[in-house]
């Protein structure tokens, strides 16, 4: 009897050491993008550009895992390269949380962003950088950072919560297939 469980103690003992490895190697894996192809990952310090400052630490889940309706309040992500005015980002993917789906009516103008008549922003602070160097507020009003529009089919206007946040304010919408993924807080 001793013999047997000995043996199968030594059984045990391997698989849980091996079933170990296995999930560490994964999750450094996760961790640090070694994979190539599209697998959950974990995104961290989304802080550091100032757009979501709640979200420190996120699981990335790319839509080829499932297929998942895009809702208003989800976070996304998706490569800065599918965006222009993001090239001077040196990371993989940035992640916004979507404030306007399609069929919602969009304004913008100087004094703010409203989504179905709720005012999502008070303003567009970085307007006047982007427009021209000496523009005014009521320069702006016939600039492109103005609309009063029903947001089109598979397109998505994308925010931060920083109200410096690079996004959808400045650069237009988002096309569901520049989306890559979901993306769920962790920290």
């Amino acid at each position: 009897m001793y013999k047997y469980l000995k043996n199968k103690w030594q059984l045990l003992d391997r698989s849980l050491v091996r079933n170990f490895l296995c999930v560490e190697f994964v999750l450094f894996a996760l961790l640090l993008g070694l994979t190539s192809y599209p697998v959950p990952m974990l995104a961290i310090d989304l802080n550091k550009e100032h757009c979501l400052n709640d979200v420190h630490l996120a699981l990335l889940v790319p839509f080829r895992f499932y297929k998942a309706e895009i809702e208003r309040g989800d976070l996304i992500y998706f490569e800065p390269s599918a965006v222009p005015e993001l090239g001077y980002l040196k990371d993989h993917f940035v992640v916004k949380q979507v404030s306007g789906v399609p069929k919602d009516l969009l304004i913008v103008d100087t004094q703010g962003v409203w989504i179905n008549q709720k005012q999502l922003a008070y303003e567009i602070p970085n307007a006047t950088n982007n427009a021209t160097n000496n523009a005014t507020k009521d320069e702006l009003k016939n600039h492109k950072f103005v609309k009063n529009e029903r947001i089109g089919q598979a397109k998505y206007f994308v925010t931060g919560d920083n109200p410096r946040s690079n996004d959808s304010r400045y650069w237009g919408y988002l096309e569901k297939a520049q989306i890559l993924g979901k993306a769920y807080k962790l920290l």
